[in-house]
């Protein structure tokens, strides 16, 4: 009887850390994605600004 308990407390305290080793890896996966998204994102210009229009530069050219 002992040694039931014994065996299903180490089982569930395995289970306990693969469950924590897996939900780690997920983790890291899902932030170099993230990153991976924004080094793209970085390449193509993603963050550069919104080209103004030619009227825009008409009006600005007009103030000056």
């Amino acid at each position: 009887m002992i040694i039931e308990i014994v065996l299903l407390v180490v089982l569930a305290g395995m289970f306990i850390v693969l469950k924590i080793f897996q939900s780690e890896s997920d983790r890291k996966r899902r932030l170099e994605r993230e990153e991976k998204k924004l080094r793209d994102k970085a390449a193509t210009g993603g963050f550069a600004p919104k080209q103004w229009s030619k009227s825009n530069d008409i009006e600005s050219d007009k103030i000056d």
